[in-house]
């Protein structure tokens, strides 16, 4: 499952922080969100706010699960970007309430 990020142009890896880890390089991150969603090929990943942009960082929230069933679990990811492009992800699960 890509992850649709492209390289730097500067030749700077990308880092994924997500709670079982860290991971480095678009492989590796490709890698990882594709084990992810192989656990739950069914799940589907919806946006529950629009992103937001501040400076060179950004967030998004979003939830997923079963189609047609409430979420099984729902995150923020905090986005960092050099020189237009994303850079550094973090990851953070979220309680859901």
């Amino acid at each position: 499952m890509p992850t649709y990020i492209t390289p730097l142009a500067n030749g700077l890896a990308y880092v994924f922080y997500e709670p079982k880890g860290i991971d480095c390089g678009c492989d590796q991150i490709d890698s990882v969100a594709g084990a992810i969603k192989a656990t739950h090929p069914d799940f589907r990943y919806q946006p529950f706010a629009g992103p937001q942009k501040l400076s060179n960082g950004g967030r998004i929230q979003w939830v997923s699960g079963h189609p047609g069933e409430a979420p099984a679990y729902a995150s923020t990811d905090f986005i960092i970007a050099r020189d237009g492009r994303i850079a550094t992800v973090y990851l953070f699960f979220d309680e859901l309430r």
